[in-house]
């Protein structure tokens, strides 16, 4: 994997739509421009409020991703590996787990 040398890319993920806000997430996850398989890819991780999550367990891309701070990151490598895993899951304590999907912005 090589992202373009003069573009950063950014996926944002949203959890399923849901009445109740407290199972509401978004992530957005950053590749900045040039990033190899070697490079690490930051996220962040938000819930339904706008909030940086505090702690949980972000299923991703065949990954489990520890999320402190509203925080966790993937390596390059990993998310190319994992590429076409479906499966996005945010685990919290106290809340059920909550399921998602990329979007468009």
């Amino acid at each position: 994997m090589k992202t373009p040398d003069d573009k950063r890319i950014i996926f944002t993920y949203h959890s399923l739509p849901s009445k109740n806000a407290a199972l509401r997430w978004k992530a957005r996850l950053v590749f900045e421009p040039g990033s190899t398989d070697e490079d690490v890819a930051e996220m962040e991780v938000f819930d339904g409020d706008g909030n940086k999550v505090a702690s949980g367990i972000l299923e991703f891309a065949g990954q489990r991703l520890k999320v402190k701070d509203g925080k966790t990151s993937i390596s390059c490598g990993d998310f190319v590996k994992g590429k076409h895993e479906p499966s996005i899951w945010l685990h919290r304590a106290g809340h059920p787990s909550s399921p998602g999907v990329v979007t468009f912005e």
